[in-house]
């Protein structure tokens, strides 16, 4: 039988949580700021259904929840970015808060991407709405430091992620047609 240990609270969880509160502020504000009204009201070649916009307008206010709310990624995410010697911190440990984190959030590519037990892996097209919301996790950056943002992140990480290619397309022809993201 499982038995989950008692979690020792972090000295530094006060500090974490409003990091988290600061970062999911950053993506609602560089989606209500930035990318919806490009895509509303700028002119755009790029389709995107009008579903997707709303979709992410409904969606944006529970962006990156589940680093607020769930044991595995408090834990794992606390005691690896603020070190408390009492909780200790393990590579398993924030493995396996990754690992939490992509399976319950559309928005991080590695959702859609699995590993087979020969090792290679399949890529499943991300929904639209997944792309604009990642997009503006990325974009919110822009907030913390102006030489950031969606492109700069792109640029910086594209070649490492493994994406489906109508999702790499879309995602490169956006970012291509708005490069003030």
């Amino acid at each position: 039988m499982w038995k989950r240990h008692q979690r020792r609270r972090n000295i530094h969880e006060d500090e974490y949580r409003q990091v988290v509160h600061d970062h999911i502020a950053r993506t609602q504000r560089a989606w209500t700021e930035i990318i919806r009204p490009s895509l509303v009201f700028g002119e755009s070649e790029i389709v995107v259904p009008s579903e997707a916009i709303m979709l992410v307008d409904m969606g944006i206010h529970d962006h990156d929840a589940s680093l607020l709310c769930h044991e595995t990624e408090i834990e794992g995410f606390c005691n690896y970015y603020f070190y408390d010697p009492k909780c200790g911190s393990s590579w398993t440990d924030v493995s396996l808060a990754m690992l939490n984190h992509y399976h319950v959030n559309e928005h991080h590519w590695q959702h859609w991407f699995f590993y087979s037990a020969a090792g290679d892996g399949r890529c499943y097209e991300m929904p639209k709405e997944a792309v604009l919301e990642m997009l503006a996790d990325w974009a919110g950056e822009v907030y913390l430091d102006e030489t950031k943002g969606a492109v700069w992140h792109w640029d910086g990480y594209h070649a490492k992620m493994k994406l489906h290619p109508h999702t790499e397309q879309f995602i490169s022809d956006l970012l291509k047609e708005h490069s003030d993201w």
